[in-house]
């Protein structure tokens, strides 16, 4: 028998949803005709206000941006009108499943930094700064509640290393080093006026006082934003 087999263990689920603040199109034009915009998919509009222009489509299958030693192919709508996206945002997981936590464990917590497959595209072709951030709600289960003041976002406040990872870094700030609770908006990384291109960055999200849950997954839903 192993001497292993009563340990329990908490198996913790991240859902991820994505915002993106503001992201600018613009149209297309002849010396007669101009075409705002044209797709087909499920739905979308153009709105504004006095600050900001927003394009959106929903339901396009595939997109992000795709690269090999040679060429570099962006794939969406958006990407296809002149001027292409000023700031967009893509993380490439719906879903993120941390380590299953032993309970009883004596650190009280357990700490998962995001995966290559896992991690937040942001797309900057502007020359405004940029702010990306992260907040999370409660995880639960039938019996677990986990409140997201015991949730963190956990940084060094180097964007190349550390929990936090950001690849490239021309440009790009990480927030002071430390736990910072995401029971309200954290910022992750900043871009400033030089920051330009695509920036990969994998979050390292920590979890404290669990050994009182019981042995059953609890989930929760992480929301990433941009603008």
């Amino acid at each position: 028998m192993s001497v292993f087999s009563n340990i329990k263990k908490l198996e913790v689920i991240l859902a991820i949803t994505v915002l993106i603040l503001p992201v600018f199109v613009y149209a297309m034009s002849s010396e007669t005709y101009m075409i705002n915009a044209d797709t087909v998919n499920s739905g979308g509009s153009l709105t504004d206000s006095e600050t900001y222009k927003l394009g959106d489509s929903l339901g396009e299958a595939a997109i992000g941006v795709g690269a090999s030693e040679s060429y570099k192919e962006k794939t969406a709508f958006w990407y296809m009108l002149p001027g292409g996206v000023q700031l967009g945002l893509s993380c490439e997981a719906s879903t993120v499943y941390m380590v299953d936590y032993a309970l009883g464990d004596v650190n009280n917590y357990s700490k998962y930094t995001f995966s290559t497959m896992q991690e937040c595209l942001v797309t900057d072709n502007s020359s405004a700064p940029w702010t990306l951030t992260m907040q999370s709600t409660n995880m639960t289960s039938v019996h677990n509640n986990l409140s997201n003041t015991n949730i963190f976002l956990s940084t060094d406040g180097t964007p190349a290393s550390g929990d936090t990872i950001t690849s490239p870094t021309t440009g790009i700030t990480e927030t002071s080093s430390g736990d910072h609770s995401l029971n309200v908006t954290r910022t992750i990384i900043s871009g400033d006026a030089a920051a330009s291109g695509d920036y990969n960055n994998r979050p390292t999200v920590k979890l404290t006082n669990l050994n009182s849950f019981y042995s059953e997954p609890i989930s929760g839903t992480v929301t990433f934003t941009v603008q």
